[in-house]
């Protein structure tokens, strides 16, 4: 007897789990979906979204760099990350058509992983939006005018202290 309640009442939860889902469908289908174009020129990596649409209030959206020759995609290996905007990509409402774009810091020379993810609100984890794509940055990042190494800095103040006293 004491089996057959134990049963009954798992057939219970699946009974009402089962009619949630089918009374609020978007509690088990919330999606993004869209298409993503990943390019890269000079030293940035720059993401286009476009055709987003959610089934909940929209959050926001992210590009996500990691190094090119990761097999696991976490902290690890990521080196950057990027928020996607747009104007009609509005927080806290439900998308139909969204764009947007994005683009990361300067990165050095070097293949890079690219995801593009989205939250919408309440979500847990990231939705992947399109497929991750692959880019190489073929061009050094740029330099900072006058940001030279410690042992430059050191040089160029001796020089003008020696300078004073003439030659």
């Amino acid at each position: 007897m004491g089996v057959s309640r134990k049963l009954a009442g798992a057939g219970v939860v699946a009974g009402l789990s089962a009619l949630a889902l089918v009374a609020s469908p978007a509690l088990s289908s919330a999606q993004v979906t869209g298409s993503a174009t990943v390019t890269a020129s000079g030293s940035t990596i720059t993401t286009t979204v476009s055709g987003l649409n959610t089934t909940l209030p929209f959050n926001y959206c992210e590009g996500y760099v990691y190094r090119g020759d990761a097999t696991i995609f976490d902290r690890t290996t990521k080196v950057g990350e990027y928020a996607i905007t747009g104007t009609d990509m509005a927080k806290d409402r439900v998308l139909t058509g969204a764009s947007g774009s994005g683009t990361s810091a300067a990165l050095a020379r070097g293949e890079y992983w690219v995801f593009t993810k989205c939250k919408e609100n309440g979500d847990t984890a990231y939705q992947v939006v399109g497929q991750p794509v692959r880019v190489a940055i073929t061009e050094d990042t740029a330099a900072v005018p006058g940001a030279g190494s410690v042992e430059d800095f050191f040089r160029d103040v001796l020089n003008g202290v020696l300078s004073q006293f003439g030659s």
